[in-house]
């Protein structure tokens, strides 16, 4: 692994550490978040190989769904956290770090199991900046996300994009036999982003597998949006 003579090593002390003060504490926070704004442009923090299962419970608690709401700065600092460590191209390979992958379909809603699920529109789109690193880096991910996550991801895609153009309610039925019901209540910025950040999954994937055809819906859409792919 490579690193850059600055990078900030994450220690078995240091995630113990964090790990006992737990969501919602202050000072953790303001600690990754001073971590975060020192790894601008493609730095990452680096997590040594024999941290990574420890550092996966430490950003997805076993109750991190059900905190949302009560946690939800913690838990979005936590994502952003995990953001730029996925920078790293030797975690997008790792095992340990596949794990990942079914928690983040899951927030995002590309799992298709979860559309009752709480969600929070800030923290479903900080998963889906997860996922653009980690699927820019990994080719298992990409193998697992073209089957069903890419349909629902397109399906989204297609169903949000008219939206924003007016011709459809902003806030929707379940016309859509509730697909989308997730999406209820959020405003239009937050659909923008989430657009965008749909279509950057999608070139990152169909990008670097031929087998995916991308529809001519995203293909033109495409052509006028200079994406910066990781970040």
């Amino acid at each position: 692994m490579s690193c850059n003579e600055d990078s900030y090593v994450i220690t078995s002390d240091l995630i113990t550490k964090w790990m006992e003060l737990g969501l919602g504490n202050e000072s953790l926070n303001a600690e990754l978040t001073q971590i975060i704004d020192k790894h601008t442009g493609k730095n990452f923090p680096v997590i040594l190989d024999d941290q990574r299962q420890a550092f996966v419970t430490f950003i997805f608690p076993n109750d991190f769904t059900a905190k949302m709401f009560e946690f939800e700065r913690s838990l979005i600092i936590r994502l952003n956290f995990l953001r730029i460590c996925l920078r790293d191209k030797s975690l997008g390979e790792s095992n340990v770090l596949s794990s990942i992958l079914p928690i983040l379909l899951k927030i995002t809603f590309l799992d298709g199991n979860n559309v009752k699920l709480q969600n929070s529109a800030k923290i479903l789109l900080e998963a889906n900046k997860c996922l653009v690193n980690f699927l820019f880096n990994s080719s298992v991910g990409r193998a697992h996300f073209k089957e069903e996550p890419f349909k629902l991801l397109i399906s989204r895609i297609s169903f949000v994009g008219p939206i924003l153009k007016g011709k459809k309610e902003l806030l929707f039925s379940n016309e859509d036999g509730g697909t989308f019901v997730y999406l209820n209540n959020w405003c239009q910025q937050e659909l923008e982003e989430l657009l965008l950040l749909d279509m950057k999954i999608v070139f990152v994937v169909s990008a670097q597998e031929r087998q995916l055809q991308v529809t001519s819906f995203l293909t033109s859409k495409l052509k006028f949006m200079k994406l910066n792919i990781s970040g």
